[in-house]
């Protein structure tokens, strides 16, 4: 099924009107199909509430051009979201080879991403999806370096879960919920 006919399915047959649907699902990004696809969600009567991107560059690379990729792919997106009516992205961190993550660097690219958010009133949130790259607490510190209202987390309550410690879930997703928005994950 294409994407553009999911709406109209889920409402359909399990009466729901919001959707969140992945970057890796878009069969195209061009303005016309993104123009059938919101076309074909509002006839539906849903809404496009969130949308997960999945980021191929790192924003804590140590290489200037893969910062940037990842900067200008975010801004991408928030225009695929403006175009969608989504109020908000969520934006995956992706990790670098052999580098850590590092908040300063992952925060001066964020910056840029939430002031074009801003620019667009499109959130941008932060999952804790990845142990590594995504650590809630790698989160949490990012989005407050940035310090900036449209940068937020998206808190999930299964995926800190995977270290098997449900003590660090408990804790991981309370720091996440501090600075939630519009959305969270429950599995």
């Amino acid at each position: 099924m294409d994407l553009k006919d999911f709406a109209a399915h889920v409402v359909k047959e399990f009466h729901i009107y919001n959707l969140e649907p992945l970057s890796s699902h878009f069969s195209s990004t061009l303005p016309d199909y993104l123009h059938q696809f919101r076309e074909a969600v509002d006839k539906a009567g849903s809404h496009v509430i969130n949308i997960p991107v999945d980021g191929r560059d790192s924003f804590y690379d140590p290489d200037t051009a893969a910062r940037k990729r990842a900067v200008d792919r975010a801004k991408q997106w928030i225009d695929i979201a403006t175009v969608l009516g989504s109020p908000s992205i969520r934006y995956h961190i992706a990790g670098a080879d052999n580098v850590k993550p590092d908040v300063q660097l992952t925060a001066a690219g964020l910056r840029q991403v939430a002031e074009y958010g801003a620019a667009k009133n499109v959130v941008v949130n932060l999952e804790n999806d990845d142990l590594l790259t995504e650590d809630a607490f790698f989160i949490v510190r990012v989005i407050e370096k940035v310090n900036h209202p449209y940068l937020h987390a998206l808190p999930d309550f299964c995926n800190s879960m995977l270290t098997g410690n449900a003590d660090f879930n408990y804790r991981a997703v309370k720091a996440m919920f501090q600075h939630a928005r519009n959305i969270c994950h429950v599995k």
